[in-house]
């Protein structure tokens, strides 16, 4: 299934925790529309795999914050 922005959005807030925050954050829907025109529709199957993105790159960031 295609997600419009606002779904999109939505699914991000529902996994916040899981890599969602960073669409939270500092996705506008611009930023969806450009990623849309670029790669193609955003599928449910595509946003987890940008959320565990997000959230892998986030976890790599916080253990070189450790050293």
């Amino acid at each position: 299934m295609n997600l419009t922005w606002n779904e999109f959005y939505q699914l991000a807030k529902e996994n916040y925790t899981n890599g969602g925050d960073c669409i939270v954050e500092c996705w506008e829907e611009s930023d969806f529309n450009e990623y849309v025109n670029t790669f193609g529709p955003m599928t449910t199957t595509e946003a987890f795999e940008i959320f565990s993105e997000m959230n892998s790159a986030y976890s790599d960031y916080s253990l070189l914050e450790e050293f």
